[in-house]
C-alpha cells in the first residue's frame, strides 16, 4: 500500500522527533522496511538545503511554497515506490486536505499513484521554548487524522498509537 505519512503541528510539538524515531524504531527495526526506501521531508531541512532564497520567508507566501514542494515532492516520491515521511508545521488544512485528495485520484494526471495519507498532528500544552515560532492562524485538522497530544506520553506511547493505525491503513485497500 503506498502511503505518505505527514506530520503537523505547531513548532515544538513533537513532529520532527517523533517522525525520525518512528523512521528508525518501528518502520526500519520493527517493519523491515528497507532504509534507502524512506525519505523523510522535514521542513527544517528544506528551509536549510533547497529552499534556502526563500528560507527566511514564514509568512503566508513562504509557507505555500514550502508546502507545495513537500506535497508535490510526496506524490513524487510515491510515485518512484518510495515511503515519504513529512514533518513541518503546514499550517493551513487546505493544503492538507488537498494532499489526502491527491491520494484518492482527484488528480490532474493518471500517471500519478493513489496512496494513502497518514496525517498526526502533533500538539502540547508544555512551554518547549519554541511559542515565539507559533503560527498564528495554524488550522487543526478536523477529519481523518491521528491526534497525539505529546503533553503526557512517552515518545514510545506516541509511536505505537502511529504504528497502530499506520499498520490498520497499510492492509485495508
Amino acid at each position: 500500500m503506498s502511503m505518505v505519512i505527514w506530520f503537523t503541528g505547531q513548532p515544538g510539538s513533537g513532529k520532527t522527533t517523533l517522525a525520525e524515531r518512528f523512521i528508525e524504531d518501528k518502520l526500519i527495526n520493527f517493519m523491515k522496511i528497507i532504509p534507502r526506501n524512506i525519505v523523510h521531508i522535514d521542513g527544517d531541512d528544506i528551509r536549510k538545503t533547497l529552499a534556502r532564497t526563500t528560507a527566511d520567508d514564514y509568512g503566508r507566501d513562504g509557507r505555500f511554497k514550502l508546502i507545495n514542494w513537500a506535497k508535490d515532492t510526496s506524490v513524487f516520491l510515491v510515485s518512484k515506490g518510495f515511503l515519504p515521511v513529512v514533518s513541518m508545521v503546514s499550517p493551513y488544512r487546505w493544503m492538507r486536505e488537498d494532499l489526502k485528495m491527491i491520494g484518492k485520484g482527484t488528480h490532474y494526471s493518471k500517471l500519478q499513484p493513489i496512496f494513502k495519507v497518514l496525517e498526526v498532528y502533533c500538539h502540547t500544552t508544555e512551554v518547549r521554548d519554541k511559542e515565539e515560532y507559533f503560527v498564528d492562524d495554524y488550522q487543526p485538522p478536523l477529519t481523518n487524522y491521528l491526534d497525539m497530544d505529546t503533553t503526557n506520553k512517552s515518545i514510545e506511547e506516541c509511536l505505537d498509537e502511529i504504528l497502530t493505525l499506520y499498520r490498520k491503513m497499510a492492509t485495508i485497500s
